[in-house]
């Protein structure tokens, strides 16, 4: 999934997400949001607005093996940016960050980066303030649908999910695997995905 060009399959896309959030996380809120409600200093991309506009994440928390995944509301993304790399009083940089970097989510430690430039999503899951990222997923559209499919794995398994280590069981982890591979068409982008998201 290189980038979704045609609009129509964009929006079914976004709108089978929107369809799963809504059916096992009926107390979330996903809706349409206007590029008024962004207040950073500089204009988004169409593939973000995009995002907020048919997606549209409402601080939303998915369900993954540990802490949720939190994608914030485009309201509260400028100020969002304070965890990480841009100081939101001032706009400047800081702690290396780079200036096309937009954190856009978070899986409870290492931030999901919207590449300004490239449009992909980088993720540095050790967080340590050196700020090393690396590509995770080809574009935003793949990124959602990923965590959700993650998200579905963990509320079908529940409580019988990890092993008395607290382990994912394998079971689980290759049910994810095989589902993320439908959606990247490469076992060794799978298996990378999901090492970097601690369910390899």
């Amino acid at each position: 999934m290189n980038g979704m060009n045609n609009r129509s399959e964009l929006v079914s896309l976004y709108q089978m997400a929107k369809d799963y959030v809504s059916s096992q996380y009926p107390g979330e809120e996903v809706r349409a949001q206007s590029a008024n409600s962004w207040c950073g200093p500089f204009v988004l991309p169409k593939k973000l607005m995009d995002y907020y506009q048919q997606f549209g994440p409402v601080n939303l928390e998915l369900g993954g093996s540990g802490s949720p995944f939190y994608l914030p509301r485009l309201s509260e993304l400028w100020q969002y940016q304070a965890g990480y790399g841009y100081d939101p009083r001032t706009g400047g940089l800081r702690n290396g960050w780079d200036r096309a970097w937009l954190a856009i989510g978070d899986d409870g430690n290492g931030p999901f980066i919207f590449s300004l430039a490239t449009g992909q999503i980088l993720f540095d899951p050790y967080c340590d303030g050196r700020w090393e990222p690396v590509e995770l997923f080809s574009c935003i559209e793949e990124m959602v649908y990923v965590l959700c499919i993650i998200s579905s794995v963990t509320n079908y398994a529940g409580d019988d999910l990890c092993d008395s280590s607290l382990n994912i069981k394998r079971k689980y982890k290759e049910d994810a695997f095989l589902r993320v591979v439908e959606v990247t068409g490469c076992l060794d982008r799978a298996r990378y995905m999901l090492m970097l998201l601690s369910w390899s």
